[in-house]
């Protein structure tokens, strides 16, 4: 399939746009009841909204679009749209006939997706509201599918969540989502055992840090039928990754971290990667799932 060219004008716009001082990652404060908000400086909110357009990105969005099979004229949901990038592309895809909401908790990547957005030609069937994913404010039955990447695990109350995903889907509608497992994460390091203690005091900035492992059967309880999983991996070698910065300022006080720890961890990795050796993996899996007709 061929992207159409204003979707890809449409990522251009989000590498450019201001959203302010603070933003607030979406799909890491998807929950209300979580214990801590992970915030972005603004050179990091450049660097997270800037990877929105890299070839690899667009190319795992053009996987996410396959994988849930949109069609024209449909009605779609993005729980925990951020920017709006997938949101974007499966507008273009539905057409005028179709409809595409977009639901965050973050104002800021609610403000940045409006604003990509809002001169685009299939602005007039796609919206962003603030919601959150345990308290969906549409009513039953409502689309076609629904597609949430990377939130869940975020999200406290997961079987409640879940259980909204089915319930704002028609009969014979679908999901695809997407979610990691903390430890699929390979992360080159001059030090591993302080790696070890790092990504163990990661696992404190979501609610279910091993999701994956249980979600086939939550899916199943919540009333979706034909659950598929596919994994796919993630590989990152940019030296600027976002994710380096926003661990050390997360670390530090928890699991025994300290200050001074995390920062040598963060800067050993920003060395790896000026000497061409940084290195980032991780497995996410897919799940595809339907509800009966």
């Amino acid at each position: 399939m061929t992207k159409p060219k204003h979707v890809e004008s449409h990522a251009a716009l989000f590498a450019l746009s201001s959203i302010g001082k603070r933003i607030l990652v979406s799909s890491w404060i998807i929950a209300l009841r979580m214990t801590d908000t992970l915030t972005f400086s603004d050179e990091q909110a450049r660097r997270y909204l800037s990877a929105g357009q890299r070839p690899e990105r667009i190319a795992r969005r053009k996987g996410l679009l396959g994988a849930l099979a949109v069609q024209p004229g449909e009605h779609i949901l993005d729980i925990g749209c951020g920017a709006g990038y997938l949101a974007a592309e499966i507008a273009a895809l539905v057409g005028s006939g179709g409809r595409v909401e977009g639901v965050d908790v973050s104002e800021d990547m609610l403000a940045a997706a409006r604003s990509g957005c809002h001169d685009q030609p299939f602005s007039s069937w796609i919206r962003f509201s603030r919601a959150d994913a345990a308290e969906l404010p549409f009513p039953d039955g409502s689309f076609d599918a629904v597609v949430s990447h990377m939130v869940y695990e975020y999200v406290t109350p997961i079987d409640k969540a879940l259980g909204e995903l089915r319930r704002v889907l028609r009969r014979g509608g679908r999901t695809l989502v997407v979610g990691a497992d903390s430890d699929s994460y390979v992360w080159h390091s001059s030090d591993r055992k302080r790696m070890e203690r790092v990504l163990s005091a990661w696992e404190e900035h979501v609610a279910h840090p091993r999701l994956p492992r249980d979600l086939e059967s939550k899916l199943r309880q919540a009333g979706f039928d034909a659950v598929k999983i596919e994994p796919h991996a993630l590989l990152e070698r940019d030296a600027e990754h976002h994710l380096i910065d926003m661990v050390a300022a997360f670390v530090p006080g928890r699991r025994g971290v300290t200050s001074q720890e995390a920062q040598a961890w963060a800067a050993d990795l920003h060395e790896l990667g000026r000497s061409g050796h940084y290195f980032y993996g991780a497995t996410l899996y897919w799940f595809t799932a339907t509800v009966a007709s």
